[in-house]
């Protein structure tokens, strides 16, 4: 068949994408435009694309919501692949008039995101309503295995040259409208060389912006990852130091940044690596004596992303390594990202290089609300379900039991994952996926026996007496309104530890210490956690405080 037909078919393929809802929708359309319909055949429909990248990205991503699409489009199953195009090819001529396929009988209308004519009305809806909205893989840091791949492709030619297109539609926050986003930068630091170049993992490729959950406890460091991604090396945060204890996503909101930039600035080499494994990469380079292959990958790159940073305490040489990439980087507008399990000030480094980490201001991710956590358990259980291909798990699961299980679970998002994971190979393994729902007492003997939690139940109250007790106030003068140092302090700890280690907002804080307004209780938490960062005696405090609620 002719490439004119591909190209209505994918027209109209990409119509009914648009009319669906979900928080990654932005991100799928902008995907698709990188992708130019070739062929169809019988059976098959080929697509290329210049970015490797964006193959493989499709292939274990979005392959099946836009084979599906395009089985709606024209009423018969086809296979997808995709080809890397030469950079020499010729680009894609005009489709030619094809005749119309005999699916797509309806109106035509203009298709935003493909550019061209495609059939919407009529039968376009009612598709796009068999298409049906299914839930987003997951709005939480989830780490799948990998989907099946689309048939292997006899690829043209490898070219990882930048996509010529016109500015793509970039994924936005939700509820804001696409903005298009700048073109990558010409400039001379952009290394044309790509033979050091390590694409991202598999396992990495589902944690985007879009399937992060967003909420009071990290939204600022998610805009400001957001502001990076679209403008790394000339953004405010260079560098952007995130931190907070282990478990609560900063690692998702890192390799967001990378997928982000590798597919909106395809020209730019990008590596996200543990701080461990670059110590592991700096120390075979001084074994060896032979720094090709360690400055390829670490000095040759445009952003250089290192999670948990903290490692680099008492190693001399590699933080010195790091420095000297650290300069450089700045000096040439290139991007750096950080992050470790507590604030620059609180690491073993001498001020001259901990005056490099707070430069571009560091950002703390506090502990998940329950809001969130109950979204991500919502939104991670659909996922497994989805990757088993059994929904039926997800009617096993009532609102009361996930209401429980979430209660139960501490601020660490991976060990909430491991709970759902725990919970679902016990319904399979027991054969009661079958017939009948999991209740609230087999959720918490599987959990209790599985993970270890306090058995205190953490309320206000208990932090207020502890409070008052290390610090030898009365309960009146917590509840009142002296301002005195020595009641003042101990309040907005209580305040600080009560939005810490409970589910409560910060007006219902408010009302528990006698009646405060929300902005009162806002100002205790954000006093504590700078005085935290930059004394050690208050973090110490609060440290043992915790621990004798917890105890």
């Amino acid at each position: 068949m002719t490439q004119g037909e591909a190209v209505q078919l994918w027209d109209l393929a990409l119509t009914l994408l648009e009319q669906q809802e979900g928080k990654d929708r932005p991100s799928l359309l902008a995907i698709c435009e990188k992708l130019t319909p070739r062929s169809l055949s019988a059976n098959e429909i080929v697509f290329s694309t210049t970015n490797e990248y964006v193959k493989g990205f499709v292939e274990r991503n979005y392959q099946h919501e836009l084979l599906q699409a395009i089985r709606f489009a024209s009423g018969q199953d086809y296979q997808l692949r995709i080809v890397i195009n030469s950079e020499s090819e010729p680009s894609v001529p005009e489709a030619e008039p094809a005749a119309p396929l005999a699916a797509a009988s309806v109106p035509q209308t203009t298709s935003s995101a493909g550019g061209a004519t495609a059939s919407s009305a009529g039968a376009a809806p009612s598709a796009a309503g068999a298409l049906g909205s299914s839930s987003s893989v997951a709005s939480s840091p989830v780490t799948p295995s990998a989907s099946s791949a689309a048939p292997a492709a006899a690829s043209m030619s490898s070219s990882t040259a930048p996509i010529p297109a016109s500015p793509p539609l970039r994924p936005t926050v939700p509820g804001a409208s696409p903005v298009p986003l700048a073109q990558p930068s010409s400039s001379p630091l952009v290394i044309e060389e790509k033979a050091a170049f390590e694409p991202a993992q598999p396992d990495h490729l589902t944690k985007t912006f879009e399937t992060l959950v967003v909420g009071e406890s990290n939204r600022f460091a998610y805009e400001a990852a957001r502001g990076v991604a679209e403008n790394p090396g000339r953004h405010i945060y260079n560098p952007l130091f995130l931190y907070g204890k282990s478990g609560l996503g900063k690692t998702h909101i890192l390799l967001s940044i990378e997928n982000y930039v590798r597919i909106n600035h395809p020209n730019m080499k990008v590596i996200y690596t543990r701080t461990s494994d670059f110590i592991d990469d700096f120390m075979t380079m001084v074994r060896s004596q032979n720094n090709t292959d360690f400055n390829q990958k670490y000095h040759l790159v445009d952003m250089i992303i290192l999670d948990d940073i903290q490692y680099i305490e008492g190693k001399a040489g590699t933080t010195n390594e790091i420095f000297n990439i650290f300069n450089t980087f700045v000096e040439h507008n290139k991007q750096i990202v950080l992050s470790a399990d507590r604030s620059p000030y609180n690491l073993e480094l001498d001020e001259r290089h901990r005056s490099r980490f707070v430069k571009g201001g560091p950002i703390d991710i506090q502990p998940a609300t329950f809001e969130m956590k109950l979204a991500i358990f919502e939104n991670c259980l659909d996922y497994f379900c989805r990757d088993m291909n059994r929904p039926d798990i997800r009617e096993l699961f009532c609102s009361d039991v996930i209401n429980r299980v979430v209660e139960l679970s501490s601020s660490n998002i991976r060990e909430l994952e491991g709970i759902i994971a725990n919970l679902v190979g016990y319904l399979l393994l027991s054969g009661k996926d079958r017939y009948e729902r999991l209740t609230i007492e087999e959720a918490e003997q599987q959990i209790r026996k599985n993970f270890q939690f306090s058995n205190r139940q953490v309320d206000i109250p208990a932090i207020q007496r502890a409070t008052e007790e290390y610090f030898h106030v009365s309960h009146n003068d917590i509840l009142g309104t002296k301002r005195s140092q020595d009641i003042s302090y101990p309040r907005q700890i209580a305040m600080y530890l009560a939005r810490s280690l409970t589910q409560h907002s910060l007006p219902s804080i408010g009302r528990a210490f006698g009646g405060k307004d929300h902005s009162t209780v806002l100002y205790a938490v954000n006093n504590i956690e700078k005085r935290s960062m930059n004394s050690m005696k208050t973090k110490q405090e609060i440290e043992n405080i915790r621990e004798m609620i917890l105890q």
